[in-house]
C-alpha cells in the first residue's frame, strides 16, 4: 500500500515549505509543554523527516524510536546514535 508521502518529490516539497510554521509556532509551542528529555525513551510516531526525534536526542533522550510509513520522508531524517529509524508498513 502506498501513500502520498512515498513520492520523493512530495517529500522534498514538504520539507522545503515546512519552515516558518514549524520553526516559529509549532516548535516553540511543543517545546513549552514537553518534559525534560534527559534519560527518557521516546517514541516519535509519524516522525516524517525526524525533526522531533533529533530535538529529543539533542536534549538528552536516552533513545528515540522514530517510526514513519514513508520511506521517502525517513530518507531525509538525520542520523544520530540514539535514534533508531524504522519504516512501518500499513
Amino acid at each position: 500500500m502506498s501513500n502520498g508521502w512515498d513520492d520523493p518529490e512530495a517529500a522534498a516539497d514538504y520539507l522545503a515549505r515546512r519552515h516558518g510554521w514549524a520553526d516559529y509556532i509549532e516548535g516553540p509551542a511543543m517545546q513549552s509543554v514537553l518534559p525534560d528529555m534527559t534519560g527518557r525513551r521516546v517514541l516519535d510516531l509519524g516522525t516524517g523527516s525526524g525533526q522531533w526525534a533529533i530535538w529529543c536526542a539533542e536534549h538528552g533522550a536516552a533513545s528515540v524510536a522514530a517510526l514513519d510509513c514513508s520511506a521517502a520522508m525517513l530518507a531525509h531524517a538525520p542520523n544520530h546514535p540514539r535514534i533508531q529509524r524504522r519504516l512501518i508498513v500499513l
